[in-house]
């Protein structure tokens, strides 16, 4: 058995009009004079990563994004040898390079002293 339901009666300053419907939305009604929400301002330090990026950065190689991607996606200060990780395991240069040293120099010592052998890999 179930308690008896109370009967509410609608508090009238709850409601949002007097027939207990909810307020139309007059947000885009022409006459209204509120507008569209604009967006909120930018941070100075924003404003000016903005400018540095759109204006002056000039890129002759992948360092500066992939330094500022590893800044930006923390939320404390980078140690200098976790964005130097992020700019080695990116730059393809420095991969070819290396795998070139690997080929020329290491492998060939290597390989010279019977340790290794050079196919179509290391």
């Amino acid at each position: 058995m179930q308690p008896p339901r109370a009967q509410t009666r609608r508090d009238p300053s709850r409601c949002s009009c007097l027939t207990g419907r909810p307020k139309p939305n007059l947000a885009g009604a022409p006459g209204n004079r509120q507008h569209r929400s604009t967006p909120p301002a930018h941070s100075p330090t924003y404003e000016r990563l903005r400018d540095y990026l759109t204006r002056r950065m000039r890129m002759s190689h992948i360092y500066q994004p992939l330094m500022l991607m590893e800044l930006l996606g923390r939320r404390s200060p980078a140690p200098v040898q976790d964005v130097a990780r992020r700019i080695l395991g990116e730059d393809v240069t420095q991969i070819d390079y290396y795998s070139e040293r690997v080929k020329r120099m290491v492998g060939k010592v290597l390989t010279g002293n019977g340790i290794t052998t050079y196919g179509s890999g290391v």
